[in-house]
């Protein structure tokens, strides 16, 4: 799993780290934070603020990094912004374009959205739990010149053809969510802050319904809206 932490000083980037943990990922992501912490001189309750990705992704990677995160939280005093974890891969490429993001979520299904590109990033197919020829279907009135991460069209390569033949996937450096990318998108939108115990993982489909997923995919113009 990919782990990626950055500390920030009166709005500025001071230091981060990202690295791939092969093993031990609850044990090597707090010895990141500590490495972390331990170069600029701080201990944790120097810390206000903690910002996470709430996802959707991998249910293990969630519950392992929001797990440490709430625990780090608790003995720090510091309150969460959960940022989803998609528009943080988003807020960071250049403004202006579209990013189509589908990823296995098993259940004959792809977790996927598409967003606009750059800090101000907005959902324009809403992010949910769909079936790859739908959600592809759906995806391809934003497909030419944009970007593509996840592994859907790897999964699914039937449904994702037309695709990928006018989109660029994302280098494997590009296609997480990272640190950075949460901070960025903190710039443009306003997350609310709350205590540990209130946070839980964006797995998607408790919170979306049929409904929505329908309307997401059967509107015929312009930007989905995520209501």
């Amino acid at each position: 799993m990919m782990q990626s932490v950055a500390l920030e000083e009166d709005g500025l980037l001071v230091d981060s780290s990202l690295h791939l943990q092969t093993a031990g990922h609850a044990r090597g992501l707090a010895d990141t934070v500590a490495q972390l912490l331990a170069r600029r001189g701080w201990q944790a309750d120097s810390l206000d603020e903690l910002i996470v990705g709430a996802g959707p992704g991998s249910f293990t990677g969630l519950r392992i990094g929001l797990s440490f995160a709430k625990g780090l939280a608790f003995s720090s005093g510091a309150r969460i912004r959960n940022v989803p974890s998609i528009a943080a891969i988003a807020a960071v490429l250049p403004a202006g374009g579209r990013l189509i993001y589908a990823t296995e979520a098993r259940r004959n299904e792809v977790y996927g959205g598409v967003l606009s590109t750059g800090p101000a990033v907005a959902e324009l197919v809403a992010v949910g739990a769909y079936a790859p020829a739908a959600f592809a279907s759906a995806a391809a009135a934003f497909a030419a010149g944009s970007w593509r991460a996840g592994n859907g069209a790897v999964r699914y390569p039937e449904f994702f053809a037309s695709i990928g033949a006018v989109s660029m996937q994302l280098e494997a450096s590009f296609d997480q969510p990272t640190a950075a990318g949460l901070l960025a998108y903190l710039r443009t939108h306003d997350v609310e802050l709350v205590e540990p115990a209130m946070v839980e993982p964006a797995y998607v489909r408790p919170h979306t319904s049929a409904e929505q997923r329908t309307a997401a995919l059967t509107a015929q113009s312009g930007p989905v809206g995520t209501g």
